[in-house]
């Protein structure tokens, strides 16, 4: 419902699209939670963690500006060719 409102700044929609992933995300970790408690087995994989550290970043950056802290994050860091084996 608040992705259809019309009277937001692109910065609320951005933080409106991470709430979302994150939504989803811990939908995925409770029911990988219900699968685990009933002795399901688990394939691991690789994958890529930058949306995942960006999504944290900007949401510190927010809470560093709205807190007027003073605190600045600088982003220097290059997206790997390749995912590495974990």
């Amino acid at each position: 419902m608040l992705s259809t409102a019309t009277e937001m700044t692109e910065e609320q929609r951005q933080l409106l699209q991470i709430v979302i992933r994150e939504s989803e995300r811990l939908n995925n970790i409770i029911t990988d939670f219900l699968a685990y408690s009933r002795g399901k087995q688990y394939r691991f994989e690789k994958t890529d963690l930058m949306p995942l550290l960006e999504d944290t970043l900007t949401l510190l950056n927010h809470r560093l500006v709205a807190e007027n802290t003073g605190i600045r994050i600088e982003r220097n860091f290059k997206r790997p060719t390749r995912l590495c084996a974990g």
